[in-house]
C-alpha cells in the first residue's frame, strides 16, 4: 500500500501496526502545506452493506466529537473508496507506552499514580460522550514530546445507547490481557475501559506482559501484589479496578479519581515547600508545611529532619533532637539526621554526645561541610580550640560560604584570645549573612577585649535584635555589662535571659554575681543554690559560690562550695573536661 493516494488526497507512507480490524498507516496530505502528516486507519469490516455503511457514519460522528479534546487526535476526514473504509486523524509527535513500559522493568507507585491521573482525565471525557474505547493499552497511549498523554485507536469506539450501561456490537474489539471477561462476549461497559486502565497499572508495576499474569482460581482475578511495592490502599485500588464482575468495579471514572486523589502522596511537595521556608527563615510556617508532609506520609524521615531544623532555629533543641533520633532509629546511617543530632546536642551543651553523632556523619560523608562543622562545635564545647580551629578551617576548605564555620572560628580564636583574627572571621560571617545572630554576637566578644566597649554592645544588640528568642546571646549582654560594672543593666539581661532558658546553671550563676555587687546577698545565694541545682557537677558553679560566700565571711558554707568544686575537679580530671560558659 505504500504510495498509494486515497481520495486523491492521502499518500500513504507506511505501515504504523494493525489487527483484525484494519491497519493503520503513516500518510501525507497532499492538499496541505508545512507538516502535512497525517494517520489513516483502514478499517476491514467482514461484510460491507447498509448497515456496515450506517455504523461506520456513526462511528466517525463519535470519533469526530471525541476529537475537540485536546488529548485525542482530531478526525480530519473519513470516507469509502473501493468497498474499504477509511479514517484520517491526526498525526501525534511522540511515543507509545510500549517504550516506557517494558517488561522486567517496574515502575514506582508515584509514577504509576500520575500516569493514571494523566490517563483518566481523557477517559472521563470519553465516557462523558457516551464512548467506550474497548483498547485501552500501551500501544494506544502516546506521550508527547511535552510529556502529556494522547489517547489513540479509537477504531473500536462504540457509543452506548441508552443504556449507558451496555451497549451492543458484532465484533470483538481488545487486545488480550487487557480485556476483561464482558467485552470477550460483547458486552463492553464503561468500567471494561477501567478493567483496561487496571491492567496497565499492573504492567508496569509488575514489569510483566498482562497475559502472563496469574489468574486466582478463586476470584478469577489477577494476582500481582507480590510483584509490586506499592502501599495497601493503592493495590486496594488496582483490585477494584480489575474485579472479574464489572458490578464489582469502580462504575465511573469519577468515583476512580476521587479514590486515586484521596491517596495521592503530597508528602514530597509539602517537603519541597518547608525546605523553600527553611532557607527563608520562615521557620513556623516551614514546620507547617512539613507537618502536612507527615500528614500525607506518616513516619517520613525527610519531613521529620526538615521539622528538626526549623525547631532548632527555633532554639527548641529538645525538640529537634526527638525528630532527628526518629530517624535514626530506622536509619542509623543517614548522615543528615547524625548532623541533626550533634548540632541540637551542641546547643544542648551535650557535646561528648554531639561529638560521636558528628564525628559519625563525617566518616559516612566526609565532605559534608555541616557535619565538619558540627563536629568542631564538639572540639570548641570541650574546650580543645586549638583542634577546634583545625576543624572550622577543615569545614571552611570544603565550603568558604559555610557561615556557620566562620562564626565557630571566630569564637575559637576568641577563645585563643586572638581577638584581631577572630573580628575578621565574624566579618567574613556578617558578610555571608547578616541576619544571622551568632556572628554579631562573637564579634561583641571581639570588640570588648580589643578595648572597644561601647562597640561590643552595640555588636550584640545586633545579635539580639535578630534572634530575641537567643538565651545565651542575652546572657553574654549581661556578661558584658557586669565586666563594665555596670551591674543593674546587667542583671536587666539575665532576668530576660532566665525567662527564654529556665533551666540554664549559668545564667543563674551570672545573675548570682550581679546580685552580690549590689550587695543583695539574701538573692545572690538564692541564684547560685538554683545554679548548682541545675549542674551540681560543674565545679565553676561552686567555686563562684564559694568565693562569694567567702566575701561575706561565711568561711564555713565557703569551704564546703570549694571543697566541692575541688573534689568535682579531681573527677573530670580523671575522666574528661566540662565547660561552663560565662
Amino acid at each position: 500500500m505504500s504510495g498509494k493516494i486515497l481520495n486523491s488526497r492521502y499518500k500513504l507512507d507506511r505501515r504504523l501496526g494493525g489487527g483484525g480490524l484494519g491497519d493503520t498507516y503513516l500518510a501525507f496530505d497532499l492538499w496541505k502545506e508545512g507538516d502535512n502528516r497525517c494517520v489513516v486507519k483502514q478499517l476491514k469490516p467482514e461484510i460491507v452493506n447498509a448497515t456496515t455503511l450506517r455504523l461506520f457514519e456513526k462511528e466517525a460522528e463519535a470519533l469526530s466529537k471525541l476529537g475537540s479534546h485536546s488529548q485525542i487526535p482530531t478526525l480530519l476526514a473519513h470516507f469509502q473508496q473501493d468497498d474499504q473504509f477509511y479514517l484520517v486523524q491526526e498525526f501525534i509527535e511522540g511515543h507509545d507506552l510500549t517504550e516506557e513500559i517494558k517488561l522486567g522493568e517496574c515502575w514506582q507507585e508515584t509514577a504509576v499514580i500520575k500516569l493514571l491521573q494523566d490517563i483518566l482525565e481523557v477517559l472521563y471525557f470519553v465516557h462523558q460522550n457516551h464512548v467506550i474505547h474497548r483498547d485501552i493499552k500501551p500501544g494506544n497511549i502516546m506521550r508527547c514530546p511535552d510529556g502529556k498523554i494522547v489517547l489513540i485507536d479509537f477504531g473500536g469506539v462504540k457509543q452506548v445507547k441508552n443504556n449507558p450501561a451496555s451497549t451492543q456490537s458484532s465484533v470483538v474489539v481488545g487486545t488480550p490481557g487487557y480485556m476483561p471477561f464482558e467485552q470477550i462476549y460483547n458486552n463492553a461497559q464503561l468500567c471494561s475501559d477501567i478493567y483496561a486502565v487496571g491492567m496497565v497499572a499492573i504492567a508496569a508495576l509488575t514489569g510483566e506482559n498482562p497475559v502472563d499474569v496469574s489468574i486466582d482460581p478463586d476470584t478469577l482475578q489477577p494476582v500481582w501484589r507480590q510483584q509490586a511495592q506499592v502501599r495497601d490502599e493503592f493495590a486496594s485500588i488496582i483490585n477494584k479496578m480489575v474485579q472479574f464482575h464489572h458490578v464489582n468495579r469502580y462504575q465511573s471514572v469519577c468515583e476512580l479519581s476521587l479514590a486515586i486523589n484521596n491517596l495521592v502522596d503530597t508528602a514530597s511537595e509539602w517537603c519541597e515547600q518547608g525546605k523553600c521556608l527553611l532557607k527563608q527563615k520562615h521557620y513556623a510556617e516551614a514546620i507547617a508545611a512539613f507537618e502536612q508532609a507527615l500528614l500525607a506520609r506518616q513516619n517520613y524521615p525527610e519531613a521529620f529532619k526538615g521539622k528538626g531544623w526549623a525547631l532548632f532555629s527555633l532554639r527548641q533543641e529538645n525538640e529537634a533532637l526527638a525528630l532527628f533520633d526518629r530517624v535514626l532509629e530506622t536509619q542509623p546511617d543517614d548522615y543528615e539526621a547524625l548532623i541533626g543530632r550533634g548540632w541540637a546536642l551542641n546547643r544542648l551543651e551535650k557535646y561528648d554526645e554531639a561529638l560521636v553523632a558528628c564525628e559519625r556523619a563525617v566518616e559516612i560523608q566526609p565532605n559534608a561541610d555541616k557535619a565538619v562543622t558540627g563536629r568542631a562545635w564538639s572540639l570548641g564545647g570541650l574546650g580543645k580550640h586549638e583542634e577546634a580551629l583545625v576543624v572550622y578551617d577543615q569545614a571552611i576548605e570544603i565550603n568558604r560560604d559555610n557561615v556557620y564555620a566562620w562564626t565557630g572560628r571566630a569564637w575559637a580564636l576568641n577563645e585563643l584570645g586572638r581577638y584581631q583574627d577572630a573580628l575578621a572571621s565574624c566579618e567574613q560571617a556578617i558578610k555571608l549573612d547578616a541576619n544571622y545572630s551568632d556572628p554579631w554576637c562573637n564579634r561583641g566578644w571581639s570588640l570588648y577585649y580589643l578595648g572597644c566597649h561601647e562597640d561590643a554592645l552595640a555588636s550584640f544588640d545586633r545579635g539580639i535584635e535578630i534572634d530575641p528568642n537567643d538565651a545565651l546571646s542575652v546572657n553574654f549582654r549581661g556578661w558584658l555589662l557586669y565586666l563594665l560594672a555596670r551591674y543593674d543593666e546587667a542583671l536587666v539581661y539575665y532576668e530576660q535571659a532566665l525567662k527564654l532558658k529556665p533551666d540554664a546553671a549559668y545564667i543563674w550563676k551570672n545573675r548570682g554575681l550581679s546580685l552580690y555587687k549590689l550587695n543583695d546577698y539574701k538573692a545572690a545565694n538564692a541564684s547560685f543554690q538554683k545554679a548548682v541545682s541545675y549542674s551540681g557537677n560543674v565545679p565553676e558553679m561552686w567555686f563562684s559560690w564559694g568565693t562569694v560566700l567567702l566575701e561575706q565571711a561565711n568561711y564555713q558554707r565557703a569551704i564546703i562550695c570549694y571543697d566541692t568544686a575541688i573534689e568535682l575537679k579531681k573527677i573530670i580530671i580523671k575522666h574528661g573536661h566540662i565547660v561552663v560558659l560565662p
